[in-house]
């Protein structure tokens, strides 16, 4: 049983290194391009809030509002699919680790030590070595983000106008 399921991580691990060598470039110009568009649609929000009454306002502002919620959501989800494959190789790591078979051989007990080792190298999407795709990611750049409002309100009127 062990054989096999080295196999299927092996197999898994090859899937995951194609499928980063291929999606490195297009996650990145992904992720700049959406950090891009947060950060312009934000101020021209945030310009627009801050000008004199002009008519329609109210309307421009929920429309860029939506279209910054998209962009939002796109990398949410980007990062929510890295994080799920990190959190299913440490549940397999766990699962590993409290494996107890009294009648185990030497030989599977090598097996099952050798898939440890593997199972905690780290296991997630690599975008060409700037950053993982995972959980954590929205903090920051929701951090980020929070950062700018906060710098752009505080120049007040003259950064916005």
């Amino acid at each position: 049983m062990l054989a096999a399921v080295d196999a299927y991580y092996e197999d898994v691990s090859r899937l995951r290194d194609v499928m980063t060598d291929l999606c490195q470039l297009p996650l990145l110009i992904g992720h700049a391009t959406s950090m891009a568009t947060i950060l312009l649609t934000s101020y021209t929000i945030l310009n627009k809030a801050f000008k004199a009454d002009h008519q329609g306002r109210a309307m421009q502002l929920a429309s860029m509002g939506s279209y910054l919620c998209l962009f939002v959501c796109r990398i949410t989800c980007y990062s929510l699919d890295g994080s799920s494959i990190m959190e299913k190789n440490a549940a397999l790591a766990s699962s590993l680790t409290k494996l107890r078979w009294p009648d185990m051989t030497k030989a599977d007990r090598r097996r099952r030590e050798a898939l440890l080792q593997k199972t905690k190298l780290p296991f997630g999407i690599d975008v060409m070595g700037f950053f993982s795709v995972q959980k954590t990611n929205i903090l920051s750049i929701l951090s980020f983000a929070l950062t700018y409002f906060v710098i752009l309100v505080q120049m007040g009127g003259s950064a916005l106008q």
